[in-house]
């Protein structure tokens, strides 16, 4: 993932090129993405540690589980970010809300599931939480 403002604050634009690290080919993946608002982009946390499993978060301090927590030191470092595209030229994508450093390895993009509606009507037990 290259971005052209280095560490941009947060907020401000950044650009997502596609166009080398073998993923030139998979341009013709990108048909279509301009139509979505939101993206969510999947990347690899290339330069986090993998060794802590338990953490203390600065905010209070009390020792957590990696799986409870938002950090991107984790034993599988994936990353995610939901970004609100601006603009599409060629294999490059501007966007806004991307969390992560310049060079960062791209796994994947996909439209923001939240812009979609289920295709089946709602069931009874679909939004049931518990026993009961």
């Amino acid at each position: 993932m290259d971005q052209s403002a280095g560490d941009a604050a947060p907020g401000a634009a950044r650009r997502a090129d596609l166009s080398h690290r073998g993923l030139r080919a998979l341009g013709q993946g990108l048909h279509s993405v301009a139509e979505f608002e939101r993206l969510e982009v999947l990347y690899w946390l290339h330069e986090s540690r993998r060794d802590l499993a338990l953490q203390a978060p600065a905010s209070d301090g009390n020792g957590r589980g990696v799986f409870s927590l938002r950090t991107p030191v984790r034993p599988n470092p994936i990353g995610t970010s939901i970004v609100q595209l601006l603009k599409v030229e060629g294999n490059v994508l501007s966007v806004r809300g991307l969390d992560c450093l310049d060079g960062t390895p791209l796994i994947d993009l996909k439209p923001d599931r939240t812009l979609f509606k289920p295709i089946a009507p709602a069931q009874a037990g679909d939004f049931q939480v518990g026993d009961k």
